[in-house]
């Protein structure tokens, strides 16, 4: 009895076996005939490697590259130290390994430089030398650099303004399907611009290259020439073009408080309340900022006042706009403005005193020392200046022109 019931479990185990084994022909052969309501068993979660180790890794050998010579890790090193993927945001490490690359003639490289010299972005303020990029990147067929130049050519600013030209440069853009280029000619049609007849033409590419070349040279290779124009007329469509910049490209806020709804809307100096300007640029509003001191430069709705100009123009510098530093040059390039400046220094004016020590920390005028920077900065606070506050704060944050002292910076 026991031998047969010792026989029947080793029949069983044999029968377990014989199925296990079956079970494992089947893993191997889903398809089989026989086990037809087999499904395979899910795959178990994958481990994946953490993004910050590969950006680490990736950073790694990328900068072996870099310093190897290899002119495309040099680029993206620039770009990913700018945008701040897997290192620690530098802009001026961005703009170190970007101009080596563009220094070996990398077009993408050359494009990314023009517009850290025109922001001040990592490398010192130039919109001349950016301007001198971008031509180049657009005779190498880079179509963004096209739309830049049109944009150059109609602001009067590093160059004298050519609307044929900057129609022409924005044209070229559109027809390979820049989107903002397409909306640009819009407004060029809308504001009832007409465009020469061989003004969009191949022939006529080659020509305005040649005779843009030679003179362009001489402006950027010292220092820059503006031409002047009669008042009457070409500072209105200048600072027209300003206060739309300024609707287009501010904030939802700023458009309401000027009483224009859409971007592309219709706008005269006449329509804009100076309040209106005035308290968005107090708001903080980089575009209010630069128009309400081109208005002083130029007088318009307000009595004209060069220094009190430069002020706003150093706000609106210090809050992100581009425009104000290009602005904020030419005021300084007037033979008068230095002789005014010193001389409402030596009145004690705070807003000429906030000037001289601003021209100083951004880098385009040495006629003061630091020591005597801080002395004009501290005299203005003294008055309740607050963009001399400011100033002053700033400086020992950083530890410009004096020793960074943090807890004394927030006093300011």
């Amino acid at each position: 009895m026991q031998k047969k019931n010792l026989l029947s479990a080793m029949e069983c185990v044999i029968s377990l076996l014989i199925a296990g084994g079956a079970c494992a022909v089947a893993q191997t052969r889903p398809n089989s005939p026989v086990f037809k309501d087999y499904k395979p068993a899910g795959p178990t979660k994958i481990i994946e490697q953490s993004d910050a180790t590969y950006q680490m890794w990736q950073g790694f050998m990328l900068t072996q590259k870099a310093n190897a010579g290899d002119v495309l890790a040099q680029h993206e090193l620039g770009i990913r130290y700018f945008v701040g993927r897997g290192f620690k945001a530098d802009t001026l490490k961005a703009g170190y390994w970007i101009q080596k690359a563009a220094g070996r003639n990398l077009i993408p490289a050359q494009y990314n430089l023009a517009i850290l010299q025109y922001n001040g972005w990592g490398v010192a303020w130039n919109p001349f030398d950016a301007f001198r990029n971008f031509l180049y990147c657009a005779e190498e067929k880079t179509v963004e650099a096209d739309y830049v130049l049109g944009q150059f050519f109609s602001d009067n600013l590093v160059v004298p303004r050519n609307l044929d030209e900057a129609y022409r440069r924005v044209k070229i853009a559109a027809d390979v399907g820049h989107e903002t280029a397409k909306e640009v000619l819009k407004e060029f049609e809308k504001r009832g611009y007409v465009p020469k007849k061989d003004s969009v033409g191949n022939e006529a590419r080659e020509t305005a290259s040649d005779t843009l070349v030679t003179p362009n040279v001489s402006v950027l290779g010292g220092m820059p020439i503006f031409l002047d124009f009669d008042d009457d007329t070409s500072h209105q469509v200048e600072d027209l073009t300003l206060l739309r910049e300024a609707v287009r490209d501010g904030s939802p806020e700023l458009r309401k408080a000027l009483g224009v709804e859409s971007p592309t809307g219709d706008l005269t100096l006449d329509s804009v309340s100076l309040r209106t300007i005035e308290l968005s640029a107090e708001a903080g509003s980089p575009e209010a900022l630069a128009v309400l001191g081109r208005l002083l430069e130029k007088g318009i709705q307000v009595g004209a006042d060069k220094v009190a100009a430069g002020v706003y123009y150093i706000r609106a510098i210090r809050l992100g706009s581009p425009r104000a530093s290009a602005l904020l040059w030419r005021l300084i390039q007037e033979k008068e403005f230095f002789p005014l400046l010193k001389s409402r220094v030596g009145q004690g004016d705070p807003d000429a005193q906030v000037v001289w020590a601003g021209l100083l920390a951004l880098g385009l005028d040495y006629q003061v020392t630091e020591a005597q920077a801080i002395q004009l900065l501290q005299a203005a606070a003294e008055r309740n200046h607050v963009q001399a506050m400011i100033e002053l704060g700033l400086c020992y944050y950083v530890g410009r022109w004096v020793p960074q002292d943090v807890e004394r910076s927030l006093e300011w």
